[in-house]
């Protein structure tokens, strides 16, 4: 696993989509256009939709060198993602052309798609082996609730955008689409979105719930049923991508240790909130957690919590 030493790197993690891998983060933390109900890092704190420069391309490069000479596991993918929305980075292409001359690594790009209706953003792109735009919403009521988006970012401009640039990537493009319980799950949203996917040339529409902490707390997971009942809307090229995770004592523990770190650097969580998202026994994230917390590796923080304001003890990575 990447050390927490990184600056820019994160996993390699299993990742339902991807397999293996590994994240290059080249945003700064919440700096989004979108400030969505369920985001796993939290609320965005930068609410923005200009593009600008972020971090030296060079030591993002030099910290994937450093990270491709010394680990000898297996990496799926390199995917370009994080804390934010990597197409506000106007040195996205740049790395991303660089990355390919460094390995030959199949290299993603996880995005909201609100830029695609720039041409300088559909350009940019086409450097990438697989493009993951989400869509969770093409009513405007639904997209405001579950999207929160930047004023400047106009939801028509966004799927005319998102049509244009699928009939003229040349990698694979997956949509993810994540129902949340009460926003989007209505059969009047489905059908909506169904109708507006059909418009897509697109490999596989993934669809999801929401499965750990979110950033508000009126995001709530849909059932499985309706998971599956917006995939037969879809059709053949729908796949619901949601893990249930289950886990037997402490023999497990290890598995999903990098999942959890991985949450950890992005944002605290309690032990009950990592039990729950993970569904791993509490006993089991528990002594996991201590034992990180004893190899200086995470710190314990008492803090209110953001719904209810009791003080709770968080674990965080340690910078």
């Amino acid at each position: 696993m990447a050390s927490s030493t990184y600056k820019y790197l994160f996993g390699p993690v299993g990742s339902r989509r991807l397999g293996s891998s590994l994240g290059v983060d080249i945003i700064p933390f919440k700096i989004c256009s979108f400030d969505c109900l369920y985001c796993e890092c939290g609320s965005t704190t930068q609410l923005t939709s200009q593009r600008r420069e972020f971090y030296p391309p060079e030591e993002i490069l030099a910290e994937l060198k450093h990270f491709l000479k010394n680990f000898s596991g297996k990496v799926d993918y390199i995917t370009v993602t994080g804390s934010g929305e990597p197409t506000l980075n106007l040195q996205l292409e740049k790395l991303a052309r660089e990355i390919k001359t460094i390995t030959p690594i199949p290299l993603a790009l996880l995005t909201n798609g609100s830029l695609f209706h720039l041409k300088d953003v559909q350009k940019e792109c086409q450097a990438f082996d697989v493009v993951a735009p989400s869509l969770d919403a093409v009513s405007q009521d639904a997209f405001q609730k579950i999207n929160q988006p930047h004023q400047d970012v106009d939801l028509q401009q966004l799927k005319a955008g998102l049509i244009e640039f699928s009939r003229q990537f040349e990698g694979k493009l997956f949509l993810e689409v994540l129902l949340a319980r009460g926003i989007n799950d209505s059969q009047e949203e489905m059908r909506r979105l169904q109708e507006f996917i059909s418009q897509l040339e697109c490999l596989q529409v993934q669809i999801n719930t929401v499965t750990r902490p979110p950033a508000y707390r009126s995001a709530y997971p849909v059932s499985n049923q309706s998971l599956g009942r917006f995939a037969e809307l879809i059709g053949p090229q729908a796949k619901v991508v949601v893990s249930s995770y289950t886990h037997q004592g402490q023999s497990k523990e290890m598995e999903f240790g990098q999942q959890l770190l991985t949450t950890l650097k992005r944002r605290p969580c309690t032990a009950r909130e990592l039990s729950q998202v993970f569904d791993i026994e509490l006993k089991v994230v528990k002594h996991f957690l201590d034992q990180k917390s004893k190899e200086g590796v995470l710190s314990r923080q008492k803090m209110p919590c953001p719904q209810t304001g009791e003080n709770k003890v968080y674990f965080c990575m340690r910078s």
